[in-house]
């Protein structure tokens, strides 16, 4: 698949592009290789730790689904020709585009509708996932003893759910959790209005749907 997508990449000189943008393009998708690599070995040693603090969980979703996204996003303005301050502000949408999901997703899998998500309510409780949400109670002083202590000791039951929410609850970690969405979601919407995309308002429709869509979603 690796292979595939440089092919890809080659193949945009029969679509017009410059020896130069081509290039410029691949050296956006490699180093976001790298940099997904490097966030997926954190995402793994954190399940190997007891305490992870909210700044590394933030600079670990950056390094993957902020990273991806920032770069889906960066390689359409190169390949559409933007000018570098365009292509910019178009990657610090696709970060904040990819966090505002990530922060989502974690939300969800808490909190979600099991009808509309697909996956077991309060799954990320079951399986001690390391989110948010977790790591925000975790950083209190009183709650946090308590979180760190359930998460260091057996795998989780039934049972264990009630009293996990019930600490987040008190925390109030999916408040704290909503408002960072909405954050990144502004951190997105504002680099878009920075790409002054106005002359193409279809297209500018298409990605303020995209984010509020992904941002605000049920599943």
């Amino acid at each position: 698949m690796f292979s595939l997508a440089h092919e890809a990449f080659y193949g945009l000189e029969r679509r017009g592009l410059s020896s130069a943008q081509i290039l410029a393009v691949l050296r956006v998708f490699d180093a976001t290789c790298i940099t997904l690599t490097e966030g997926q070995y954190m995402d793994m040693s954190f399940e190997r730790r007891s305490e992870v603090s909210v700044d590394e969980y933030y600079a670990m979703i950056a390094a993957k689904t902020g990273a991806l996204l920032a770069a889906s996003a960066e390689i359409g303005a190169l390949v559409a020709g933007a000018p570098a301050e365009v292509v910019a502000d178009m990657r610090r949408f696709g970060a904040g585009l990819g966090r505002a999901f990530q922060l989502r997703d974690d939300i969800l899998g808490i909190w979600g509708d099991e009808a509309q998500t697909g996956k077991s309510a309060a799954s990320d409780i079951l399986s001690k996932k390391k989110s948010l949400p977790v790591l925000y109670a975790m950083s209190d002083y009183v709650i946090g003893p308590e979180l760190i202590r359930l998460y260091a000791g057996p795998a989780f039951s039934n049972s264990d759910v009630p009293v996990v929410l019930g600490l987040l609850d008190r925390m109030g970690a999916r408040a704290f959790v909503e408002a960072e969405v909405l954050a990144a979601s502004e951190d997105a919407r504002a680099a878009l209005a920075s790409a002054s995309l106005r002359s193409d308002p279809e297209s500018l429709a298409a990605l303020v749907d995209l984010l509020d869509t992904l941002a605000v979603r049920n599943s």
